[in-house]
């Protein structure tokens, strides 16, 4: 079986729920865009370095998720580009707010 393969069946196996599911497909793409904001508010140069590292590793799971991952990481960097001084402030309160929506997922996933 593929890495890439394994890791959404386990993924999978801890995810049943419709309404975690959903959460999920909200609260982790934002998490992740306010890991690279705070990594841009540091410096821009860090935040390609934090892609290309991620990059690394879709590619190392295949080739076609790391590719659609490109895509995905272009379409944060914009509006970073944007929010100037503000990227850490926003990240910070998107990063917390994220992560709560993570729990209650976690809190439904448990009662199912």
């Amino acid at each position: 079986m593929r890495k890439v393969d394994e890791l959404f069946e386990r993924y999978g196996e801890s995810h049943r729920n419709g309404t975690n599911e959903a959460i999920h497909w909200v609260c982790v793409p934002l998490i992740t865009w306010s890991v690279l904001a705070a990594l841009w508010a540091v410096s821009p140069a860090l935040a390609y370095v934090g892609i290309a590292l991620a990059t690394a590793f879709y590619a190392w799971l295949s080739v076609q998720i790391a590719v659609g991952m490109l895509a995905v990481f272009a379409l944060m960097v914009f509006p970073l580009t944007l929010l100037g001084s503000n990227a850490l402030a926003v990240a910070a309160v998107v990063f917390v707010l994220a992560w709560v929506g993570q729990f209650i997922g976690h809190a439904v996933e448990i009662g199912r």
